[in-house]
């Protein structure tokens, strides 16, 4: 629950990306749709390359660079440098 509140609240700030056409950057950020309602925002990492995040992959987690999600799964980016 908290974490959809906090990944709502980055929603609002910098600048939304078309990242399907322009990519991904290094130091965007990166929200992906819950699983269970495909229209809530319920996860955000950080874009470290056009293929890599860094992300906690749930609550207590060890945060952990990975593969980005699939384009299926991203909801939004947003730049705010």
């Amino acid at each position: 629950f908290m974490e959809a509140i906090i990944s709502s609240a980055l929603l609002k700030i910098g600048t939304a990306i078309d990242w399907k056409s322009t990519g991904v950057q290094a130091g965007d950020l990166v929200f992906t749709f819950s699983s269970k309602n495909k229209s809530q925002i319920s996860h955000v990492g950080i874009a470290i390359s056009a293929t890599q995040w860094i992300e906690a992959p749930y609550t207590g987690g060890a945060v952990r660079i990975s593969s980005l999600p699939s384009a299926s799964k991203i909801q939004a980016v947003r730049r705010v440098l």
